[in-house]
């Protein structure tokens, strides 16, 4: 009888240590510095879709371990699908990063009759905590006549070893890769 009540002495300070865990909710950040205010006559931009990979299409975040193996982490969540998170901030960092452009999301006509589309497929997005972020994206610019590819991969510091660094770092990795698609669209 003793080791059955052990048993579950255990098994209820296990589901007591669980139920303490908070939840935490994490989302995506644009630019932090507003782009210099000027008036720039771009091209309006669809932004979508926006494709990842589905190991880290679910709700939790994924934490890459070591080359063979990653953690979910259960009690960090995005606040809404990863794919959209993108989109979002995408638009946003486009917004600021070219001026006067009519930039957004390919649902929802945002970006009434857009000149350029743009299509992303993040093929890598992994988190190493406590050390470091990257996105692996490619990513094509649609016209009426031409289209034009890219590839930025970008690897940003997650300065600090939570996942709030790591949500942090994928902020910054976002902004460089619109940063890298601005450019593009800028160049005849």
């Amino acid at each position: 009888m003793r080791p059955l009540l052990a048993a579950v002495a255990a098994g209820l300070v296990l589901a007591a240590g669980c139920a303490s865990t908070p939840t935490r909710y994490y989302t995506l950040s644009a630019l932090a510095e507003p782009a210099p205010a000027r008036q720039v006559t771009g091209p309006s931009v669809a932004v979508g879709p926006v494709s990842i990979p589905a190991l880290v299409d679910r709700p939790q975040l994924v934490l890459t371990i070591d080359a063979n193996q990653v953690q979910v982490d259960e009690f960090s969540r995005w606040a809404a699908p990863l794919a959209d998170e993108i989109t979002r901030v995408t638009v946003l960092n486009l917004t600021q990063l070219l001026g006067g452009a009519e930039v957004g999301p390919s649902t929802g006509g945002a970006a009434t009759n857009p000149v350029v589309k743009l299509r992303i497929d993040v093929v890598g997005f992994e988190a190493r905590p406590g050390e470091a972020v990257l996105i692996d994206a490619r990513w094509s610019l649609r016209r009426a006549d031409s289209t034009r590819h890219g590839r930025s991969v970008l690897r940003e510091p997650s300065r600090g070893n939570g996942v709030d660094a790591l949500a942090a770092a994928y902020s910054r990795a976002l902004a460089r890769l619109a940063t890298d698609i601005a450019t593009d669209l800028r160049t005849p």
